[in-house]
């Protein structure tokens, strides 16, 4: 354990023989910020603000906190006193033993509690998914909380030199993780606002939003206006230039929709097989072919949502598939297990190789169900956030259909 005077004596002053250099506290001190709470934070931040104001918010509060910090700490400097001592002269002895000790404890407790839940976390998923060793989530938290707990314990210089280590580890990290992320998905991009906003409807109203809280938000209003107006209506959002359009939309995209399209049209005119083309020129897989059985579907929340209903034919006789739609094809199953989920695309053809859009079906038509891979900006966390089987709430993970 600590054989140190200053900690074994922490409420008595500290002489200025004793006193250390700026540096190894310094350490110690960035060692408690950059931690896992802190990137917590920022995440929680920028999901739910624009990227500067973000930014903005997050420098303001770490203002203020250092503010107070370095008044205590001037105080504590000069008078070779601990914080808790300096309490003293406003909250008395029992105030500040109590009092103090209380604030103490919850914010420790909570900045320990998070960061050792999360450590523990990591190792197992880190374990399960590299080396298919799975041990229990609290076995792992009892672990780390001990390791933790033991470098608190041998004092301020072991932590000293902990954090001579560890902190240019996570700096270099957060480092590299940062411009992963901005060359993944671009600054631009991250910045833009959804405002201001224009909606029109069908009865020759206008509407626009100089001000939203968020994306979601703004989709959540619009689709409220389109309820109120039959489900018809107009939209232009995201206003931006021309630099930063290049910057966030998916390079390719239109290229790739004519690409198929042509595909397409030239199976169709050769007589050859539209959705084998379509499949085997863009990665993708002819997931079924049958025949609509059921095709039950309604207007709900400004959502057209239902599903598709299919009986095998040819290879897949004897065999069922179900489309799960909320304006797109959403995910499918078949024969009762999942085929294929969001992000990857799920296309369908009728019998002359004509596109079949939701919900323009009819009993009985002829049907091929074609996947296709999803850009890999979609598989991104930042796109799993906006576009997943998380953010559609279905209950289970993505999986390739490939």
């Amino acid at each position: 354990m600590s054989n140190n005077k200053q900690e074994i004596n922490a409420l008595s002053p500290i002489t200025k023989d004793e006193k250390q250099g700026w540096i190894p506290l310094a350490f110690i001190q960035a060692g408690i910020c950059v931690c896992v709470p802190s990137f917590l934070e920022g995440a929680l931040l920028v999901e739910e603000m624009n990227f500067w104001p973000a930014i903005l918010s997050g420098i303001v509060g770490y203002v203020l906190v250092v503010i107070a910090m370095t008044v205590l700490g001037f105080i504590g400097s000069d008078l070779g006193l601990a914080s808790c001592t300096i309490t003293e002269a406003s909250l008395g002895k029992k105030g500040a033993r109590y009092i103090a000790a209380v604030v103490f404890a919850i914010n420790l407790v909570g900045w320990f509690g998070i960061n050792n839940q999360k450590c523990a976390e990591s190792f197992v998923n880190f374990l399960d998914s590299n080396f298919g060793i799975a041990i229990p989530y609290a076995v792992s938290c009892l672990f780390w909380g001990i390791i933790m707990t033991i470098t608190a314990a041998f004092g301020m210089k072991a932590m000293e030199k902990l954090d001579y280590v560890s902190v240019p580890l996570l700096l270099i990290v957060m480092i590299i993780g940062t411009y992963l992320a901005i060359k993944q998905n671009g600054i631009g991009a991250v910045d833009e606002q959804i405002t201001p906003m224009a909606c029109a409807t069908n009865f020759g109203e206008t509407v626009i939003l100089k001000e939203v809280v968020n994306d979601l938000r703004a989709e959540a209003i619009v689709r409220a206006i389109a309820v109120a107006s039959g489900n018809e209506v107009g939209v232009a959002d995201h206003p931006m230039r021309g630099k930063v359009f290049r910057e966030s939309v998916i390079k390719g995209a239109i290229t790739y929709a004519l690409q198929v399209g042509r595909t397409l049209r030239e199976a169709r005119e050769s007589g050859r097989d539209a959705a084998e083309a379509i499949a085997s020129g863009f990665s993708g897989k002819v997931l079924f072919r049958g025949v609509i059985k059921q095709a039950p579907w309604e207007l709900q929340d400004g959502f057209t949502r239902g599903k598709l209903e299919l009986a095998g034919i040819g290879s897949f006789a004897n065999e069922t598939y179900t489309i799960h739609v909320q304006n797109e094809n959403i995910y499918a199953e078949r024969n009762g297990a999942l085929d294929i989920c969001v992000p990857d695309l799920i296309c369908v053809l009728d019998e002359n190789g004509n596109p079949v859009t939701n919900p323009n079906w009819k009993l009985g038509q002829q049907l091929s169900v074609i996947g296709l891979p999803s850009p890999d900006i979609w598989k991104t966390p930042a796109g799993q956030k906006v576009f997943s089987t998380e953010s559609f709430r279905l209950g289970f993970a993505y999986r390739s259909f490939l």
